[in-house]
């Protein structure tokens, strides 16, 4: 079985001769065939002594830290003059504000999972990157970082303060969004991966009839109740499919209370899909379709259900089978992320076709703490990182993408299965829409951006009754704490 474990082992650098040893406070040091060394959490060619420092803190859940070691170990090799430190921190979202309100123990690179970024803007407290994004990293004859990047993420980036726009972030991740499914068990049902919500039912009836014949049931899915998000990667994808992306955007910029009418366009869609997602997790459906006690499960452990065949499905995005790699390995677990079937009354193109959008919610952002010791280093190991092969490394790792221009079609071979699913879904969709607005209008979105699905089941709410309580809600407080 070819393995994201053994994609990984390729794509390392140990290709001639590796030296493993053992450092003086038991850390493990290696050296490859360059003379690049990974010291514990310290990466440099020949020796650390005199060397300019480069200190990086990143989430290492969901993608791991293999990627960036890689990548560090590249960039000491072509630019010795720097040593890199790695502080991996799965606790990042709750040390990181800390920090950067104070001013102190600041590394020179932060690589986070979604924050409240303009806040700290407003407080002078984050480097304006609109050099590096001018930067071409592949050399005077290719194109800039802000030309390589997908046009979705760029209108993200960018922040207005003092009456000046620049970028100050940079996304690291391309979230890819679908329905996690064991691929071995719908081969073994000779189920085909289904395109419509029509045949989706289909398909959830055929695994309960089919697993009880063999003498024992097994649930559609399983979802974790009590890590928000999941279960909005489905009905936000079914949304923009109902609505249309420009009527979703029109939601997010927050013009007008109407918004939050339920009766019209555009919450009229997201109830809508309020309704198909309430079939398979609301009141009625739960039981039926879903694995016993999920509500009360952390991702992880309904992640475990699901590779161990408790379940067949998970909604879920492309780091699931990074994430989960040493148990995929050890079941020999054969799962692919299938894209959201499509509701009936999707938009269509002026050929008839749907138009498909990847729903990427929250972007992953890289930035550079105004009072950093080492700015210049920090911007010169981003703009390594965009370098064709830098971009390249992060997918032979990972599995997963980024939101650039990049050869990833070469690399089908080196991919897994899942892997080549969630290309699949990225190369099929038109765009990736991530979440917008920013600035101060979050703040009014944040309750609407995120947990909807998890209350609505929680509180065995109707869709409709819901949606009536939150534009209720929406015109007493518009104009209170929810002023722009």
């Amino acid at each position: 079985m070819k393995t994201l474990k053994r994609v990984i082992i390729s794509a390392l650098v140990f290709v001639f001769a590796t030296g493993v040893f053992a450092g003086c406070k038991g850390t493990e040091r290696t050296v490859d065939e360059r003379n690049v060394w990974v010291d514990g959490n310290k990466v440099y060619k020949d020796t650390y002594e005199g060397k300019e420092i480069i200190k990086i803190d990143f989430f290492d859940t969901g993608y791991g830290k293999d990627w960036l070691y890689e990548t560090a170990k590249d960039f000491v090799y072509e630019n010795e003059e720097y040593a890199l430190v790695l502080n991996a921190d799965s606790s990042l979202v709750s040390t990181m504000p800390t920090k950067l309100e104070t001013g102190k123990n600041l590394s020179d690179l932060y690589f986070t999972p979604h924050f409240d970024w303009e806040k700290y803007i407003s407080q002078d407290s984050i480097l304006p990157l609109d050099d590096v994004y001018e930067a071409k990293p592949d050399g005077e004859d290719g194109k800039t970082i802000e030309e390589k990047m997908e046009p979705s993420y760029i209108e993200t980036n960018r922040f207005e303060q003092n009456g000046e726009e620049h970028y100050y972030v940079l996304p690291w991740t391309k979230l890819i969004t679908g329905i996690a499914y064991n691929s071995e068990l719908f081969e073994r049902y000779d189920i085909e991966v289904p395109k419509t919500m029509e045949e989706f039912d289909e398909v959830c009836e055929t695994i309960i009839e089919k697993s009880t014949a063999e003498g024992k049931r097994i649930a559609p899915f399983v979802a974790s109740g009590r890590t928000l998000g999941y279960f909005d990667f489905m009905c936000m994808n079914l949304w923009i499919q109902r609505s249309g992306l420009d009527a979703v955007k029109e939601f997010f910029a927050f013009g007008d209370v109407e918004v939050f009418n339920p009766a019209k366009e555009p919450y009229k869609g997201y109830v809508s899909a309020w309704k198909d997602f309430a079939k398979y997790f609301g009141p009625d459906g739960f039981s039926k379709y879903c694995l016993s006690g999920s509500m009360s499960k952390e991702v992880y452990d309904a992640q475990r259900d699901l590779i161990n065949g408790e379940a067949v499905m998970m909604i879920n995005a492309d780091w699931l089978e990074r994430e989960m790699i040493n148990l995929v390995d050890e079941t020999g677990f054969k799962m692919k992320l299938m894209q959201f079937p499509v509701v009936s009354d999707a938009k269509k193109d002026e050929n008839g076709n749907y138009i498909s959008v990847n729903y990427g919610a929250d972007a992953n952002f890289i930035f550079i703490p105004k009072k950093a010791s080492n700015p210049e280093g920090a911007k010169e190991f981003l703009i390594f990182m965009h370098k064709e092969n830098s971009l390249q490394t992060f997918t032979k790792v990972t599995g997963s993408f980024r939101p650039f221009e990049y050869d990833v079609e070469s690399l089908r071979s080196e991919l897994s299965a899942f892997s080549n699913s969630v290309l699949d879904i990225s190369l099929a969709c038109s765009e990736t829409y991530v979440d917008y607005p920013t600035g101060p209008r979050r703040f009014k979105a944040s309750k609407f951006i995120t947990g909807q699905p998890n209350q609505m089941i929680i509180n065995g709410t109707d869709p409709e009754d819901f949606a009536a309580q939150e534009y209720a809600e929406a015109k007493v407080r518009w104009n209170s704490d929810w002023a722009v």
